[in-house]
């Protein structure tokens, strides 16, 4: 409700359900469980853990490093579960107080391999998602995870964080291009940018803020990009690809 009624005040164009809310939800949840088992709402949580998805028998893993496949597998359900009725919640509060502001999804880490996209169907205006590309330019899944999270989301308002400035490595800008290219043919209708100098802050040196300071020049052209940004028409699919949230889900850590 503040933030309907003083819109102008905080520059206010959108509102994000959070960064990387289900990978966090899932280390503090470990983590605390490793250290506090006893805890009474560790305990509860663990024993519906067991009972809802783990057969009676596996609940919250007993730290990061727990290879323990039924585990992971049991707790990322009961997250995504619990996490999809807050974000419908929220959802539906910010339409009801401030329906004009678009809502927008957990932003979550680089192929969103820890979220039940599917569960957040109706439950946003835009979707977002970090598109991470390592330290390899010739990568080719910026488009697949694109893909992915567009169609399982149902996404129509896309809005990927391509993580092309001084993030994963120095792109060129013909291969900054070609990345953020790969996203739109997965089906990307805007951008979500994260411009600081993550390189230069890990380094403790040569640090220059951000891509304005460091890279004006792929700054310039990410503006050009986000202007231009065409909206395809893609045909009918007459073929589908198989993705198993329990394959996903059965490796250990927060984002496996």
């Amino acid at each position: 409700k503040d933030m309907a009624e003083n819109r102008e005040k905080y520059h206010l164009d959108a509102i994000i359900f959070g960064d990387e809310v289900v990978e966090h939800t899932l280390m503090t949840l470990v983590e605390f469980n490793e250290e506090n088992a006893e805890y009474p709402l560790i305990s509860e949580i663990d024993q519906e853990i067991k009972q809802k998805y783990g057969a009676g028998k596996w609940g919250i893993p007993k730290s990061m490093a727990d290879r323990n496949a039924a585990s992971w597998i049991a707790t990322h359900k009961f997250v995504n579960d619990k996490l999809a009725i807050i974000l419908e919640k929220a959802y539906k509060t910010c339409k009801e107080i401030a329906p004009e502001l678009p809502f927008v999804s957990d932003d979550p880490m680089g192929g969103s391999r820890s979220s039940d996209l599917f569960a957040w169907r109706g439950k946003f205006d835009i979707a977002t998602v970090q598109l991470y590309p390592g330290r390899n330019a010739n990568l080719a899944d910026f488009a697949f995870n694109a893909k992915k999270v567009k169609d399982l989301s149902a996404a129509v308002d896309f809005r990927p964080c391509a993580h092309v400035e001084h993030y994963a490595a120095n792109f060129t800008l013909a291969e900054t291009l070609a990345l953020l290219s790969q996203a739109v043919i997965g089906g990307a209708t805007g951008w979500h940018y994260y411009l600081a100098d993550t390189i230069g802050t890990r380094k403790g040196k040569g640090f220059l803020t951000c891509e304005y300071f460091g890279a004006p020049e792929r700054y310039e052209l990410l503006y050009k990009v986000a202007e231009q940004t065409p909206a395809l028409k893609f045909p009918e699919p007459d073929a589908a690809c198989y993705f198993s949230l329990d394959s996903s889900w059965s490796k250990y850590g927060r984002n496996p």
